[in-house]
């Protein structure tokens, strides 16, 4: 299976504007319905927003997502794009452009996405790798106390 991609829309490669064909070769892109990206495999458009009719536009969730929703918060498009890849059997998965630290919207999105890559990190029984560039720093406390 390819590897996954998914897009936010902060700046990527120090770019606004990515061709998904040329900026990430032998990989799969989904993004958010209104990204600036062309040539992506899925754009996501939770907020009922008109887009060009020539995007593969997914504007809901699997009742798997639906199901794992009582359990987590799925609070914005990339916490639902994440565990639709994780219910898909994706395996090698990386999260740009997202690093969520701009709006106040974002800094309470932010632990969502957190708990989604632990979710999926934690219960796969298979090898998966997910990184997340903006992902919260990792830090033990507990070191200088051993």
């Amino acid at each position: 299976m390819k590897k996954l991609v998914i897009l936010g829309k902060a700046p990527v490669k120090g770019k606004q504007c990515l061709d998904a064909k040329i900026d990430f070769p032998d990989c799969e892109v989904w993004t958010v319905g209104t990204h600036k990206i062309e040539h992506a495999d899925r754009y996501y458009e939770f907020h009922g927003l008109a887009l060009s009719a020539d995007r593969p536009v997914f504007r809901g969730v699997s009742d798997d997502v639906k199901a794992v929703s009582s359990l987590l918060p799925v609070n914005n498009s990339v916490s639902a794009m994440l565990l639709e890849a994780y219910f898909e059997g994706y395996k090698d998965i990386e999260i740009l452009g997202c690093p969520m630290i701009a709006k106040d919207e974002y800094q309470k999105q932010k632990p969502a996405v957190a708990m989604c890559v632990g979710f999926c990190l934690g219960s796969s029984r298979d090898s998966i790798q997910i990184s997340w560039d903006g992902a919260p720093e990792l830090v033990n406390y507990y070191e200088r106390y051993q």
